[in-house]
Order: structure tokens, then C-alpha cells, then sequence
């Protein structure tokens, strides 16, 4: 009786190994002149602020083109990893027209610069609320940068956009793209020899900063600071 437990328990531990070990392959139909880089963590705070609500984290699949690793695409941002956090964030479940069912929406974002990181095109979300599919980007001369492996945004310096017209995304600053684990693809040195700029929360330079709260650059390294 006990060889008949221990073989049950056996095949359990299999099964949940199994399991566990799904959710890290790497996902179908990557296409052509692209490879898969690894898991990212997706912080929106873009939708999430739009409804007025907390920002919400949710596991993403990198890839990155075969010729050119610094150019990569997160695939299913608003899918269903991101429906299951919502739910587990705001306590709200998203109907089927909430959320990229699909899993085919993505975004590209060029992560050569790490202190200027572009997105080439507006992100498609997937996502209606009743007004028209939301989508977001950039405002103006804003960029994205790379901050302790991870993409990052100035406050309000993004924007959503549906069919009833823009609204400043971004609105808790918790914007945020965790990276996979660097393999040697765009490596970031600190510069402590590098003259030191500072930014706004909207993304314009400021010569002399008085109070209030900034981005400190200097080099490769940024920080938000407050000057008082």
C-alpha cells in the first residue's frame, strides 16, 4: 500500500512539474527574422489610469529580431495574463471586449539608447471600454529609458487614445517594462565622468531646477529626485 502512495505522489509531482515548467516555453509562431529573448514583467499604467484604477502587472513573452537584438517586441500585453491580473488587482473581471482575447496585439520598443528608448508605433491594446479600441504612445519629444533593467516613462508623458479623443496616460508614474535577465545585449555602463542633466516629469530639460520633483541623468543612470 504504501509503493501504491508513493507512486501516486510520484505522478502528482510529475504533473505539477510539468505544469510549473509550461508557463516558462518559450510561446508558439514567433515570426520569421525574430527570436525569443525571455519572460518580462508589464506594469500599464496607461488603461488602468484611463478607468481610474490601480496599475496592474502581469508576466509578458520578448522577443527581439535576429539581426538587430536591441529591437524588441512584447507580445500579449493586454491578454489574458493581463486580464487575470486585473482581476486579481481591482478585484474586476473583464469581459471578452476588455482585453486582447486574441493575444495578437504587441508593441516594439528600440532599446539601443538605453537613455532613449523609442517606441516606432502606437501600441494597440485590444482593449474596448465602449468607446473604440484603446491605444497609447508617446506624447511630443517624450521617450522611454532603462532604469535597473527596466523601461521606464516620465509621468503624464504618455498618451490614450480611443474614439472620444486623448487623455495623458501614464498618470501614477508606474509605468514600467522589467527585462529579461541581460545576456551581454545592450549592457549599461555608469558614467560618474558624465555632466548631469535634469528633466521635468513631462520629459523637458530644465537648466536650473528649483523645488519640485525632477529625473536626475547623468551618464547611463537616472533618478527621480526631489530639490527643495
Amino acid at each position: 500500500m504504501r509503493k501504491f502512495y508513493t507512486s501516486v505522489l510520484s505522478c502528482i509531482v510529475l504533473m505539477l512539474a510539468a505544469t510549473f515548467t509550461s508557463t516558462a516555453q518559450e510561446p508558439a509562431n514567433i515570426p520569421d527574422g525574430w527570436e525569443y529573448w525571455g519572460k518580462g514583467k508589464f506594469t500599464d499604467d496607461m488603461v488602468s489610469s484611463f478607468l481610474m484604477l490601480g496599475p496592474v502587472t502581469c508576466e509578458v513573452d520578448i522577443i527581439r529580431k535576429t539581426d538587430n537584438a536591441n529591437y524588441i517586441r512584447i507580445l500579449a500585453p493586454y491578454g489574458q495574463a493581463y486580464a487575470d491580473a486585473f482581476m486579481a488587482t481591482n478585484q474586476i473581471p473583464l469581459k471578452e471586449t476588455e482585453y486582447n482575447v486574441a493575444g495578437d496585439k504587441y508593441f516594439d520598443l528600440d532599446i539601443t539608447d538605453p537613455e532613449k528608448v523609442t517606441l516606432p508605433a502606437y501600441c494597440y491594446t485590444g482593449c474596448s471600454w465602449g468607446y473604440g479600441e484603446l491605444y497609447w504612445g508617446l506624447v511630443g519629444t517624450n521617450t522611454f529609458y532603462i532604469e535597473n533593467n527596466t523601461v521606464k516613462a516620465p509621468t503624464n508623458g504618455m498618451g490614450i487614445i480611443d474614439d472620444t479623443g486623448f487623455y495623458y496616460a501614464n498618470q501614477w508614474g508606474e509605468f514600467a517594462l522589467v527585462l529579461p535577465e541581460s545576456d551581454g545585449v545592450n549592457e549599461i555602463i555608469a558614467d560618474d565622468n558624465a555632466p548631469i542633466e535634469y528633466f521635468d516629469m513631462q520629459g523637458r530639460k530644465v537648466a536650473n531646477p528649483e523645488n519640485g520633483i525632477y529625473i536626475r541623468r547623468q551618464g547611463t543612470k537616472t533618478a527621480k529626485i526631489c530639490i527643495k
